[in-house]
């Protein structure tokens, strides 16, 4: 071993390590990022996380190779670093070949999909098989192969260079950190597909500098270019699927760095009677398109109503009943195709007093540009932000007189991964009470959404207890839900219902065959009626902007119960593929962390030596995970969309912490230099703790300052989480080399063990006390790095 590391040490490639360990973090983390996006695509959402889940595992085994061999040498090493670099050229390629081939995976897909048009309901279209079974066990190898790379490629670095771990780390998390900044703006340029060959040229580009032989990979070098820049031009690696099946016919696409957008022609029978549209409409059906976002995201671009026979398909859809007693100054938020908009226009509102808040630009991009002649350029004729509607509202102190929401998914995309667990700041508490401020006196709050979703008794239960805190006691007199079908419109009227508004409402929906499900003046007997007469909660848990899940209704009991026993209520399968990363991530982390007990080491280090290093480098990896998952979603409706908060919290963390550790090598020399500085961080995170409470009163703040304002508060907190681990993996190198590699393959293991287990506790216990929790992480690793000080010097020196 000692003559592999000597010969690895003068050769190129160890005197660039700092770059290579750089390259290696900035790619694996890219890739993993980028497996959550194509998934979204292929997959239903619930199965975006896989990503997570097989990072896990790759870089858990990739780090453990070099504990486990103590024979290595540069050209093991050079290999496998070279086919790490061509291995994303190899994926890029494979989505050509899927390009002209799609329906051959669409067998292997239909087991994380839904029916088509059935997203509430289980189904699978191929049932599994042993050719199903090997196809899927390709699929996990082709996707774990790059990750177990990386982590044999980083922990045989650090191996080699323990005593310049502080270094070592600096470029590990600059990497990452530039990795999120790299992903969030390449994104908005090129297809995820495309930056597998980016990732291969920059790849070739380090590799350039290790070798002496320059022909072969300035040649490479040119071959990537001209591959990178043809799938740019010709989009022919681009995924020709749309809902779970082949769409050949995709008429425009592009992606972003949280969704995918794509324009397709429906058929014949999707235009007719869609959700929402009076069964007993006979008239004229103007042309449509469907807009999708990612796998679920559907929306419809229209025809624009340029005349009294395509008005009328609009004026009978249960969109346009607020108007019928409103109308006036008009906010819609996530207006997505622009259906919302083309009902208030052929209800006679002005195009003029319509204010369209739309989060994705690529969605609007599709409906001016893209469909802009079919469309009549809808988004040019009102008044339209790109925004996030909550943060409009924050930011803006007009007053409207309807304010409507159809169908929005606030700022998450339908493939965010678990989706129960996914937060939405649009239905908070704090959210209502700010609808109901920025309506006008008798406006009117208009949010309609599917009713098998179980989340519309949730939004009459938050609308109730809005009125009333905002002083109004009668809030049944402020209350009309109607349905066509599966979509149910709420409306909230700030202010009492007058008997002639309640009779025009009734009869615009008994002439159109709509539901009323309740009505101030009326006697109905369902869970509508109790909630709003009654007032019973019927066990709903009202979400606030500490705890943003409104799609999750789980008391900590019934939680655990579905963890234990699982569940298939729809509500609950992201808690059984939860359940099953936590559970293999446990099992996996118990392996390796007690690995070293039936291995030999040179200095024969104690149990006790190798129990508490055990324990301190998974505290930092779940410490840290926790510590960064909540910053991101505490600071999301802050920064206003997840891309920003994904930029500048993500990034801020990881680059400080790259330069806490090049910092502490030069400053930090002992044990006693690190017990300063840790105690000092663990104060930091007692303050953050009541700070992300109070950060988004001042929402109302411009932009560029609260940029500022993230980026100085992340930033100060990172610089100093990103000193424990390098140190304290330094003092455990000098002892011996080879548990380097197991340190951070525990820390790798616990951190994504840690993301599941932060998820958990975000939606039961909200997110201060789950950072006051991080808190008590660190806490516990400070007291266990001052035995583990104790038993090194005892025992060591």
């Amino acid at each position: 071993m000692e003559q592999g590391i000597i010969k690895f040490m003068l050769s190129n490639f160890g005197k660039n390590r700092i770059l290579n360990v750089f390259f290696i973090s900035f790619s694996v983390l890219t890739f993993e990022l980028l497996l959550t996006r194509i998934f979204s695509v292929l997959m239903w959402y619930h199965f975006a996380s896989l990503a997570i889940g097989v990072a896990m595992l790759g870089l858990g085994l990739g780090s453990l190779i070099p504990f486990l061999i103590n024979n290595s040498s540069t050209s093991s090493f050079k290999r496998a670093f070279l086919f790490y670099i061509f291995y994303f050229l190899l994926l890029h390629l494979i989505f050509f070949l899927l390009n002209e081939n799609t329906e051959l995976i669409i067998p292997y897909l239909s087991y994380f999909h839904q029916p088509y048009f059935q997203p509430f309901q289980r189904g699978v279209f191929f049932s599994l098989n042993f050719k199903l079974v090997v196809g899927l066990l390709l699929f996990f190898i082709i996707i774990l192969v790059p990750f177990v790379l990386a982590g044999y490629l980083i922990s045989s670095i650090f191996r080699m260079y323990s005593s310049d771990a502080q270094a070592l780390y600096y470029a590990d998390m600059l990497g990452a950190g530039v990795a999120s900044i790299f992903l969030a703006i390449i994104l908005y340029f090129i297809s995820p597909m495309a930056v597998f060959s980016c990732l291969s040229l920059f790849g070739i580009c380090i590799y350039y500098l290790n070798v002496r032989k320059k022909f072969v990979f300035t040649l490479t070098m040119f071959i990537l270019f001209f591959l990178l820049f043809g799938s740019i031009l010709l989009k022919k690696d681009e995924i020709l699927i749309a809902r779970g099946k082949v769409q050949k016919n995709i008429i425009w696409s592009k992606w972003n760095p949280f969704s995918r957008v794509i324009v397709y022609p429906l058929k014949e029978e999707e235009k007719i009677n869609p959700f929402g549209q009076s069964p007993l409409y006979r008239g004229y059906v103007p042309e449509q398109w469907g807009v999708l976002v990612d796998d679920t995201g559907y929306t419809v671009a229209c025809e624009f109503p340029d005349d009294e026979k395509k008005k009328e398909f609009f004026r009978w859809n249960l969109i346009a009943l607020p108007y019928v007693i409103k109308n006036g100054k008009t906010l819609i938020i996530g207006p997505g195709g622009g259906k919302d908009v083309n009902c208030a226009i052929s209800m006679d509102v002005n195009e003029k007093s319509i204010y369209a808040v739309e989060l994705n630009p690529q969605v609007v991009e599709a409906v001016n540009k893209v469909l802009g002649k079919e469309t009549g350029k809808l988004y040019s004729r009102v008044n339209t932000v790109v925004s996030e509607g909550r943060s409009f509202l924050e930011r803006n102190k007009e007053r409207y007189d309807v304010i409507q929401a159809t169908s929005v998914y606030g700022r998450i995309p339908p493939a965010s991964g678990i989706f129960t667990f996914a937060e939405d700041n649009l239905y908070t508490m704090e959210a209502f009470l700010t609808y109901i401020d920025r309506l006008k006196d008798n406006g009117l709050l208009v949010l309609s959404r599917f009713i098998y979703e179980k989340t519309v008794p949730k939004m009459v239960l938050l609308s109730i207890n809005a009125l009333k805190n905002s002083g109004y006691d009668k809030p049944h007199m402020s209350i009309f839900l109607a349905r066509e079908r599966g979509l149910a419109s709420l409306i909230v009227k700030k202010g009492i219902f007058t008997s002639s508004e309640i009779n025009a409402l009734k009869d615009f929906c008994l002439s159109r065959g709509f539901e009323i499900l309740y009505e101030p003046f009326g006697q109905y007997e369902n869970l509508f009626s109790d909630i709003i007469i009654n007032e019973k909660s019927a066990n709903l848990i009202l979400p606030t902007d500490d705890k943003p899940f409104y799609y999750y209704n789980l008391t900590k009991k019934d939680f655990i119960k579905s963890m234990i026993f699982g569940s298939d209520v729809f509500e609950e399968r992201g808690i059984g593929i939860l359940r099953l990363f936590t559970l293999l991530g446990f099992f996996f982390s118990i392996f390796i962390f007690i690995l070293p007990f039936f291995i030999k080491s040179k200095r024969k280090l104690s149990k006790e030596t190798k129990t508490l290093s055990g324990i301190f480098f998974a505290l930092l990896g779940f410490g840290y995970i926790l510590i960064e998952i909540v910053l991101i979603k505490s600071f999301t409706l802050f920064l206003e969309t997840p891309v920003y908060s994904m930029i500048f919290v993500v990034g801020s963390v990881l680059i400080f912490s790259s330069l806490g550790s090049l910092w502490s090598k030069k400053f930090i020399n002992n044990y006693c230099d690190l017990k300063s500085f840790f105690l000092v961080l663990i104060l930091l995170i007692l303050m953050m703790s009541f700070i992300i409470r109070s950060i988004n009163g001042l929402i109302f703040l411009p932009f560029l300052i609260k940029v500022f304002i993230a980026v100085f508060i992340v930033g100060i907190l990172g610089f100093f989480m990103g000193i424990p681990f390098p140190v304290t993996l330094k003092f455990l190198g000098n002892l011996e080399d080879k548990f380097v590699a197991w340190a951070l393959s525990i820390n790798s293991v616990f951190s994504v063990v840690g993301s599941f287990i932060t998820l958990m506790l975000v939606v039961n216990i909200g997110y201060q006390r789950t950072f006051l929790l991080g808190f008590l992480t660190y806490l516990f690793a400070f007291i266990v790095f001052m035995y583990l000080k104790k038993n090194y010097e005892k025992k060591y020196y």
